[in-house]
């Protein structure tokens, strides 16, 4: 998992950076081993970077780039839907699978 995968993303970012992170996620890949990165903004990855991308997991937003990113992924109402979840919703995409649903989170089990 990249937290804060928008700082691997970014413009003034040298290339050779990206291309690491680029080279690293294909490798793990061919070893079965997935790559999640997070981010705060879909616009924070560049297209070609979202076309490579099989899973999604959208929480709640109102930042009107990403609704019209998810527009263009999903469909208009999907994208009407993403600024009403309630805390704890997600829509989860699979991009083999097709159609979008929506997820329920529980919360984390700690022993304190």
């Amino acid at each position: 998992m990249v937290e804060e995968a928008h700082l691997w993303t970014s413009k003034e970012l040298p290339r050779a950076a990206l291309r690491f992170l680029d080279s690293a996620v294909r490798l793990l890949r061919k070893k079965g081993v997935g790559v999640m990165l997070v981010s705060q903004k879909i616009s924070d990855f560049d297209p070609a970077m979202r076309s490579a991308m099989n899973i999604g997991v959208l929480f709640r937003t109102k930042y009107e780039g990403d609704l019209k990113s998810i527009a263009r992924m999903l469909g208009s109402e999907i994208s009407a839907i993403i600024p009403r979840l309630p805390v704890g919703y997600s829509i989860f995409h699979l991009a083999d699978l097709g159609e979008p649903f929506l997820v329920a989170w529980r919360p984390t089990c700690s022993q304190s």
